[in-house]
């Protein structure tokens, strides 16, 4: 899809995508002319992620860069990116959707199947599973 089919599957402004395009957080579709790309689903996702970070984080771009940093990052573990990740978004968390349960249900899930070392109190499982909603995994 064109950066404006981009636009309409993610209801982000195109002046938002070339802007996170030229801050790095993006990655540049597949070149099809000098100023023309392709981009495809992973685009897509990584809009969402970005905009959930934004929205639902309130993270500024400059977290949401240290964010996205430790979710490419390979080599850092998965607590690692997590943690990065809770550094940048802490702040307090409540949720009326009804589909929280759930959400929350899975980041457990995760948690466990990763035997990683959460407290159930923690803030950060209330905004995973925020995130989870937001990207429209539930």
């Amino acid at each position: 899809m064109k950066i404006a089919g981009l636009a309409a599957a993610t209801g982000v402004t195109v002046a938002t995508l070339k802007y996170y395009l030229r801050e790095g957080l993006l990655h540049p579709g597949v070149a099809t002319a000098v100023n023309q790309a392709d981009y495809d689903q992973s685009h897509v996702h990584r809009v969402k992620l970005i905009r959930a970070l934004v929205d639902l984080g309130r993270l500024s771009i400059a977290d949401v860069r240290t964010v996205l940093a430790a979710v490419d990052d390979d080599e850092l573990a998965v607590h690692e990116a997590f943690g990065r990740a809770q550094n940048a978004m802490a702040h307090a968390h409540t949720s009326e959707h009804p589909l929280f349960g759930d959400a929350l249900a899975e980041v457990d899930r995760f948690v466990v199947r990763h035997g990683l070392d959460v407290k159930p109190d923690s803030s950060v499982r209330g905004m995973l599973a925020d995130v989870l909603i937001w990207m429209g995994e539930f």
